[in-house]
């Protein structure tokens, strides 16, 4: 943003509204569906036998422990999937296998595999794709809810395979709390967030089925469930960022420290002023991904249409992102719209990640964050070009960027 625009932007306050799931009890987010509605089991293959195991109570879907998985109607491919989950209740302490952040297992000083005591909780999981070997593990171990137990424990994958299934961290919380899970399944690739924690990113499940049905997981455990939605990701949707290397943008006014992939995610040290831009151009779109200031709020952008010379700055229209001001358009060079002002601040704090969607059809950009709409561009001009993100003073932090070409 330029200066004079940075002065009148720091005049408008932000209130802060998370992004899904966070929502009323039934309500699904912008371009989710609800697989379990909160009153039943309509969304499920549920026999008799299974509705005497899997009830339904004030919007809880509850698990006594005993008999089958609650497997899905329909098969799914590419999916984001939210799931509010908890254990509900203490077991006894048990021994457990003490995982290293690698996937094996510790050794003690014999060399045989170290095993640590905990107070068990209980078992569950996510299948996916209709296998239980692509399961999103959900209990209280010490290395976490989130790892995929049927990769990390098969001798025949590859020692990264095994690393990449196993959680980074471990974000649960104590037994009893509801916890939050983001799943997302695209193509070979699983990246689980839970409770607003990265644990699993980009981790490559070779073999998995291209399509299946979704099930919670029966281990012999109570478990309960609630706000459960999932939305299916088109098949002509492309990555423009894959996760692993800068193929396909152009970085413009940056030295080799300005971008960087890591872990998944494209890490702008925002130094130098600048930006990273697609070296394709795009005209009917539809553009999401996700942004996150990592340290303390400050500047950077979606510079939509961009054209003319590779210089800081280029002729576009910019959406912002710039904590307290997101969604409101600027103005940069030869650009014209109508309208652009933003209708309320949907940022969630510093340190969480923000959810971007922008379509631009014809001469209209519309502009959602975190689920709802928050301003529009008309008469929009010009209508094509490449799409950059800004490097603007302070880190921040880019992944899932991905964009679905629309008819004209």
């Amino acid at each position: 943003m330029l200066p004079s625009q940075r002065r009148f932007a720091l005049l408008i306050l932000a209130v802060v509204y998370p992004w899904a799931p966070t929502l009323s009890a039934g309500e699904p987010p912008r371009g989710f569906q609800a697989l379990f509605d909160g009153k039943s089991l309509e969304g499920f293959e549920a026999s008799e036998n299974a509705k005497a195991h899997w009830q339904v109570e004030n919007g809880v879907l509850r698990y006594d422990g005993k008999e089958t998985h609650l497997w899905t109607k329909k098969p799914y491919r590419d999916t984001i999937l939210l799931v509010d989950w908890r254990i509900p209740q203490q077991g006894a302490r048990r021994e457990v296998d003490d995982i290293l952040p690698n996937g094996e297992l510790a050794k003690d000083s014999s060399g045989k595999p170290k095993k640590v005591t905990i107070q068990y909780g209980g078992d569950s999981g996510i299948y996916l794709r209709g296998n239980d070997k692509s399961q999103v593990n959900i209990w209280n171990w010490p290395i976490g809810s989130g790892e995929v137990w049927g990769y990390r424990t098969d001798p025949n994958v590859p020692p990264d395979i095994r690393a990449g299934v196993t959680p980074k961290s471990r974000a649960d919380r104590p037994l009893g709390e509801w916890n939050s899970f983001v799943i997302l399944m695209k193509g070979d690739r699983l990246s689980v967030d839970l409770n607003g924690a990265n644990v699993i990113s980009r981790a490559r499940l070779p073999g998995v089925p291209r399509e299946g049905k979704i099930a919670l997981q029966s281990h012999g455990d109570p478990m309960e469930f609630r706000e459960i939605y999932i939305r299916e990701v088109p098949e002509d949707t492309v990555e423009l960022f894959n996760g692993e290397n800068l193929e396909g943008w152009k970085a413009i006014g940056a030295d080799k420290e300005t971008w960087a992939v890591r872990d998944g995610k494209l890490i702008c040290s925002g130094k130098p002023h600048g930006y990273l831009r697609t070296e394709k151009e795009y005209s009917n779109f539809v553009l999401e991904g996700e942004w996150m200031f990592a340290g303390k709020g400050g500047g950077s952008g979606l510079l939509l249409h961009t054209h003319g010379e590779d210089k800081v700055w280029p002729p576009s229209i910019e959406v912002q992102l710039d904590h307290g001001v997101i969604g409101n358009f600027i103005k940069i060079g030869d650009v014209s719209f109508d309208g652009g002002r933003r209708s309320e601040d949907r940022e969630k704090p510093v340190g969480q990640w923000n959810h971007f969607q922008t379509i631009s059809r014809s001469d209209t950009i519309e502009v959602y964050m975190n689920g709802k709409k928050v301003s529009e561009g008309r008469k929009c001009s010009p209508t094509k070009g490449t799409i950059a993100l800004q490097s603007e003073g302070v880190e921040v932090h880019f992944r899932n960027i991905w964009l679905q070409n629309l008819r004209e």
